[in-house]
């Protein structure tokens, strides 16, 4: 018996690609003090779904006490008008 070829399908070749995401830049914060580059909300934690204690103006220039990660978001600690809390490091601008 003849043998005979099985069809032969070609496969696709699926190229699997990353986003290529930029990560926020990190405030300088070897400068005390950093501009806020759009109105912020400052927060009481670092993570948008924690409780809002006041706005923050544009352009308002504010001390930046420590930078932490929440869920791979950074966040600067500030404190603004007797509020201590938490606004996005990618609102900050030097």
């Amino acid at each position: 018996m003849p043998r005979t070829k099985k069809s032969e399908t070609p496969e696709k070749k699926i190229r699997k690609t990353r986003a290529k995401v930029k990560p926020a830049p990190v405030p300088d914060t070897s400068k005390v003090f950093n501009r806020l580059a759009v109105d912020g909300r400052l927060r009481s934690a670092p993570k948008q779904s924690s409780a809002f204690l006041i706005n923050v103006p544009r352009g308002t220039y504010i001390e930046v006490v420590s930078i932490v990660e929440y869920k791979g978001e950074l966040w600067a600690k500030t404190a603004y008008a007797g509020y201590n809390g938490f606004i996005p490091c990618r609102h900050l601008t030097t």
